[in-house]
This record gives structure tokens, sequence and C-alpha cells, in this order.
């Protein structure tokens, strides 16, 4: 019987070891909102009409952003594609807290995108009135 006991006593502290070692800490979420998607992004997904395709070889693209604030960051944007290149700056975009790391890009009267995470989407319009959603990743 003391064998068994010590055996079970032997297993249930080996199993806590485990689970304590292979439990991961998650990264505490910064309070600086410019901090959480400060970054360079690269653009790997477009989303067309709530259709999503991957970017192809012939369309290559980046998307940098840098704080100015705490609150305030500009947004480049950089794609190279054969027909339609896209490349501009914006500034002074406006970070707002919207939970689980993440923060929207505004601009008055214009919802930019979203980041956090090391994930970017960054909603654009074309002269034509298409809508596209750009997403990267860091």
């Amino acid at each position: 019987m003391k064998t068994t006991n010590r055996f079970f006593q032997t297993l249930l502290a080996l199993l806590f070891v485990v689970s304590v070692s292979s439990c991961s800490k998650e990264e505490a979420v910064s309070p600086v909102l410019a901090a959480r998607v400060e970054g360079t992004y690269t653009v790997n997904q477009i989303n067309l009409g709530g259709k999503l395709y991957n970017v192809t070889a012939d369309t290559k693209g980046q998307m940098t952003v840098t704080r100015i604030t705490e609150t305030t960051v500009s947004l480049a944007i950089n794609i190279s594609h054969p027909t339609q290149p896209i490349k501009g700056t914006i500034n002074d975009v406006t970070l707002t807290d919207v939970g689980s790391g993440e923060v929207n890009l505004t601009k008055p009267g214009s919802d930019l995108g979203r980041g956090g995470n090391n994930k970017l989407s960054v909603n654009f319009t074309d002269t034509d009135g298409t809508k596209f959603v750009f997403i990267g990743t860091k």
C-alpha cells in the first residue's frame, strides 16, 4: 500500500511540474496604442467585394505604421502591381482601443482599418469606387 501511495504521489508531482512548465506566458498588451501597431507589414491578402484573395507573384506590398504620439501614427502604403500600383502616406491617423490588443485606425469621417497582434488590415477605395482591404502581417 505504501508503494502504491508513493507511486501516485510521484506521478501527481510529475504531472504538476509538466503542466506548469508547459504553460506559455502571454505577452502583456502595451497601454501605448501606437506600440501595438507600429512596424512594417507585408501584404499577403486582399479582400475585394467580400472575397479574400492571396497576393500573387505579380503583386507585392508593404504597409508601414510609424508612431507619432501614443495615440497617433502615420500609415505608408506601397503596393506594386503591373496595372494598378498604389503608393501614399496618411498622416495623423488616430488610434482607439477596441480590446484584445487591437486598435482601430481612423481619420475624421473615415474608418481606415484595424491592427494589433502582428496583423494589420487597411481599407482602401480606388478612383473607380472599388473597395479593397489590404491585409498584412509583420
